[in-house]
C-alpha cells in the first residue's frame, strides 16, 4: 500500500510500528485513561502480554500503524493509524497519559489524513 520508512512534522517522528515498539507502547496501555479510548468494547488491560497481544492485533487490521515519537527526544508517546474501506478513511490514535493535551495527537493525524487523502482515492474520513 503505501511504503514510508520514516515521517516527521514540526515535534513528532512517526515511524511504521515494529514488534520491538511493543515493550514501550504496551505499558502505556495499562493505564485506563488510555485503554477506555482503543475501542468500546475494552474498558482495561490487565496485563502486558495482553497490551501487546493487543497492539499485535492492530498491526494486522490497520492498513498503516505508526508509533509517535518525540522530535526533542525520541521518546515514544503512542500511536496513529488507519484502514481504507470502500472509500471511507478511518484514523485511528492514541496516547501515553502524560503526553495528552499538548496537541500531540493533532499535529500527527491531521498530517497522516493529508498525506492518505493526497496519495489515495478516499471519499469520506471518520
Amino acid at each position: 500500500m503505501m511504503n514510508i520508512e520514516k515521517w516527521a512534522t514540526e515535534r513528532l517522528i512517526l515511524t511504521p510500528t515494529k514488534e520491538e515498539d511493543l515493550d514501550e507502547l504496551a505499558p502505556m496501555l495499562l493505564n485506563e485513561k488510555v485503554s477506555m479510548y482503543l475501542n468500546e468494547h475494552i474498558s482495561k488491560i490487565p496485563t502486558i502480554e495482553a497490551a501487546k497481544s493487543f497492539l499485535l492485533s492492530i498491526l494486522s487490521y490497520y492498513n498503516i500503524v505508526f508509533t509517535i515519537k518525540t522530535k526533542e527526544h525520541n521518546q515514544i508517546i503512542g500511536q496513529t493509524g488507519f484502514i481504507g474501506i470502500n472509500g471511507e478513511l478511518s484514523i485511528y490514535y492514541w496516547l501515553g497519559t502524560e503526553y495528552q493535551g499538548k496537541g500531540y495527537a493533532s499535529e500527527a493525524t491531521v498530517e497522516l489524513s493529508y498525506n492518505i487523502f493526497t496519495k489515495f482515492n478516499y471519499r469520506t474520513f471518520s
